[in-house]
């Protein structure tokens, strides 16, 4: 399968996950019906943490591994023993560190900050016991998705692992069961990795007779950097969700946390490429990527650029009422929200770029770039959060991604050696300012229209957007 088609392929079906995921995630709104808005607040804080931890006791060996067997299989040195003794050592490696980490809060709990000292021992414990179950499910996914089988990713890692677990928390609520929000974040990545590991057994078979095997200093040298980077990554996703529980408090953290949310649908769009660019990249040799990179590179984020604006129409004009689905209180401000939206879609612009210096072997330097950019953000946040609550968050994020996605593009251009916007996707970037401008200066006007007054507005918007769809569907077909 050329590198192109497979990009394609693996893509529909990470959209596919995506598209269902966005579905589920629509019952993601009952939960702060169901639930408290402290207790809400305080679980999305938890669950992001939760994700966030695990980029980083997995060790990085989930990407690494897509980078890795690539390379055993160019070079014909490929064996099961390497995917299982990672697999081993990362669920040794954080269920050690999940012990300690729940051990020192339970010890410490009452020595915490006001916030967290209101977050009940279990419920901690509980949503902590996930981590485990999260860094196994990605390594096998990362590691399937080595041999090219990106269907597990799409299905278990981006779509049922986030989606079961608002609908069992909702079952379990008709249960009355204590701390139902924090088991449902356990049952469905045990559910998930379960399943996973079962067609890694199927895919990559265990040695009849397994060794013990250390791990290849170069895949650790490529992930490790990786673990730290995409835990950087993480936490600059999140960190300003923190800061607002934080500072704010649960209840706040909850309003803020739908608006994340309901934004992130946008991002999630580039993430279904993403995913695919390491093994792509990691296969090329120098011919090939003096060659075949600015195609396939172009291709990915044209694609990219092209659904989210679908996505971010639809937010530009209805925001309020997306917002009040999780209830009245959660649309009080729509600004947030839509400043998050062109936060995300500047990332749909620029993190593939990321993915190419991961693929080309450049961890290293991703990681500190990350670094950087999170100790930014973290200061933004602190400084503007006390002065403009919610608005102050969106607006960190905002300048934290635009900044980091110029740092990306010139780190790739002079790595790769040549330019890899292609004309038409530079395009994109003047479409791109236009909507920031819309939001800036005519969204207010719109929003004082009424929902059946937007309606023809939308349609019309809409109608635009399929015609130059149409225009652009060459561009739509690998050429590689």
């Amino acid at each position: 399968m050329s590198d192109s088609r497979f990009i394609l392929r693996g893509s529909l079906l990470n959209m596919g996950g995506m598209i269902a995921r966005t579905i589920f995630s629509l019952l993601n709104i009952l939960l702060p019906r169901v639930f408290s808005q402290a207790t809400f607040g305080m679980f999305v804080s938890l669950q992001s943490f939760v994700y966030a931890t695990s980029t980083l006791v997995g060790l990085g060996l989930n990407q690494g591994m897509q980078w890795w067997i690539p390379r055993l299989k160019a070079e014909n040195r490929f064996s099961s023993g390497t995917v299982w003794n990672g697999f081993r050592l990362v669920m040794i490696s954080s269920t050690v560190i999940v012990l300690v980490v729940t051990l020192l809060f339970a010890l410490f709990h009452s020595l915490l900050p006001k916030t967290l000292h209101e977050i009940p021992v279990i419920f901690f414990c509980i949503c902590m016991a996930a981590i485990p179950a999260n860094v196994v499910l990605y390594y096998s996914c990362g590691s399937l998705m080595g041999i090219r089988k990106p269907q597990y990713t799409a299905l278990y890692a981006q779509f049922l692992s986030i989606s079961l677990v608002t609908v069992i928390a909702l079952i379990l609520s008709l249960t009355h069961l204590s701390y139902a929000l924090a088991w449902s974040l356990l049952s469905a990545n045990l559910l998930c990795a379960g399943i996973v590991i079962y067609h890694l057994r199927h895919h990559i078979p265990p040695e009849p007779m397994p060794r013990l095997m250390s791990i290849d200093k170069k895949l650790l040298d490529y992930s490790l950097p990786i673990a730290f980077y995409s835990t950087v990554i993480s936490a600059l996703e999140c960190i300003d969700l923190w800061l607002v529980f934080m500072i704010l408090g649960a209840k706040k953290a909850a309003l803020y946390g739908i608006t994340l949310m309901l934004a992130g649908g946008v991002v999630q769009v580039s993430r279904s490429y993403s995913r695919l660019i390491v093994p792509v990249v990691s296969g090329m040799d120098s011919n090939t990527l003096r060659i075949k990179l600015k195609d396939v590179f172009s291709y990915s984020v044209n694609m990219v650029l092209m659904i989210q604006f679908a996505i971010v129409f639809t937010m530009f004009f209805f925001p309020k009422e997306l917002l009040s689905l999780a209830g009245t209180q959660y649309s009080v401000d729509t600004m947030p929200f839509l400043i998050l939206v062109i936060s995300y879609l500047i990332v749909g612009y620029s993190e593939l770029s990321g993915q190419v210096i991961l693929g080309l072997g450049k961890s290293s330097i991703l990681l500190w770039i990350d670094l950087t950019i999170l100790v930014f953000a973290t200061i933004m946040n602190a400084l503007l959060i006390p002065e403009f609550g919610m608005r102050g968050a969106a607006l960190s994020t905002l300048t934290a991604y635009s900044t980091r996605g110029f740092i990306y593009v010139t780190i790739q251009t002079r790595l790769a050696g040549q330019w890899l916007y292609n004309f038409r996707v530079m395009l994109n970037a003047v479409w791109m300012a236009i909507v920031f401008i819309c939001i800036v200066i005519i969204q207010p006007q719109i929003a004082s229209l009424s929902f059946f007054q937007r309606i023809p507005l939308f349609l019309t918007a809409m109608s635009l957007y399929a015609l130059w769809v149409w225009r652009n569907r060459e561009q739509m077909s690998p050429r590689y």
